[in-house]
């Protein structure tokens, strides 16, 4: 039932309002998208493979250019653009091998995974392991064959072996999506000879996967760490740059470099170095101090052990000490006999007697 109040209405305004949508339109419009697609591509080739990535992400056209087969060209040139990449594993296109060399990202979801699995082709996220994966227990029954006397079905697919706690530990595990993939080709072979003819073809194409992926896995393992130390040292360098300006002396900046905010692998940004600065200082005056006082409890320590040292002896003049001092006693001894035997003469007549094996003198 409508209600009694009327409706309100804007007034007109008399402002002069100028119809710009065809410059709106032309301005929205890439320079690059007039350019043709071979020309297009070739200036693709410069680029890298993640900057690929990223405009592949740009517009639905980018997208659908860059991902078709005529771009082929211009991913290969891009990933021979980044020294020490290799080539993708049989069977991965490239733009999923860019994906899964570059892209900190789980292959099913957006967590984010450092290190991923190169066997499998995918990077996994903790949060995905049950849902994605398909360990080898969990088979019913685990070691069904295409045909009698041939490797399981199971180990014609890619796998590893997990290292994780709980039901999964020490398994080996594959995807569940290519569990699946294999499954539905298997039930689409009718004849043993179609069955062999696919079992060679797998078992073919999974020794190659083993073989590229182990000199993979370490390459880029080496290809990571040495990224990983460069971004590291530039890190460094930035913020003992920035102390010097400041005035603190090089003598700490070793001590410096072990900080949290200094062992990164992040690049230094202004805002960053605005964020840490407090920190970074703070840290580098206790340095400071504690290596002032270790000097100076150093140079004392070093000062008194000279001064109360004692003198070293040789032990020969130990020896000729010990016994220059015992002839000078008997010597004395003697003496003193003599004397006292003139000193009884010339008193009165007498005799000094000394008893042999004794050092007492009896007076006559």
């Amino acid at each position: 039932m409508p209600s009694g109040r009327p409706r309100k209405k804007c007034k007109p305004s008399n402002a002069i309002i100028h119809d710009d949508s065809p410059t709106k339109r032309l301005s929205r419009r890439c320079a690059m998208m007039e350019l043709p697609e071979d020309m297009f591509l070739e200036i693709c080739g410069f680029l890298e493979p993640l900057d690929l990535l990223h405009l592949a992400r740009v517009s639905k056209s980018f997208r659908v250019l860059l991902m078709s087969r005529s771009s082929r060209g211009a991913w290969k040139s891009a990933r021979t653009n980044v020294p020490g990449l290799p080539h993708p594993f049989p069977g991965t296109s490239e733009p999923a091998w860019a994906r899964l060399a570059f892209v900190n990202e789980c292959t099913f979801c957006s967590n984010t995974v450092y290190v991923p699995v190169l066997l499998l082709r995918a990077r996994i996220c903790s949060a995905c392991l049950d849902s994605k994966v398909l360990g080898k227990k969990e088979l019913h029954p685990p070691l069904r064959r295409l045909l009698p006397g041939q490797p399981p079905i199971f180990d014609l697919l890619p796998s590893m072996r997990t290292n994780f706690w709980g039901n999964k530990a020490m398994d080996r595990y594959c995807l569940k999506v290519e569990w699946d993939d294999i499954n539905r080709r298997i039930s689409l072979l009718t004849t043993d000879q179609e069955k062999r003819t696919f079992i060679k073809d797998k078992l073919a194409w999974l020794a190659k996967l083993n073989q590229e992926g182990i000199s993979t896995a370490s390459q880029h393992l080496r290809l990571r760490e040495k990224g990983a130390q460069k971004a590291r040292f530039e890190r460094v360098e930035a913020i003992h740059a920035k102390l010097r300006e400041l005035g603190y002396s090089k003598l700490y900046m070793c001590d410096i470099s072990r900080h949290p905010h200094v062992d990164r692998t992040a690049p230094l940004t202004d805002r960053g170095r605005a964020r840490i600065r407090d920190d970074i200082i703070s840290f580098t005056e206790l340095v400071m101090e504690t290596e002032e006082r270790a000097a100076k409890v150093e140079q004392e320590r070093q000062f008194h052990g000279q001064k109360r040292r004692p003198t070293e002896t040789p032990f020969e003049e130990v020896e000729i000490m010990q016994t220059s001092t015992f002839n000078a006693k008997v010597l004395g001894l003697a003496l003193l006999a003599t004397a006292v035997g003139v000193l009884r003469q010339v008193w009165g007549g007498g005799s000094t007697v000394v008893k042999k094996g004794t050092t007492n003198l009896d007076l006559k």
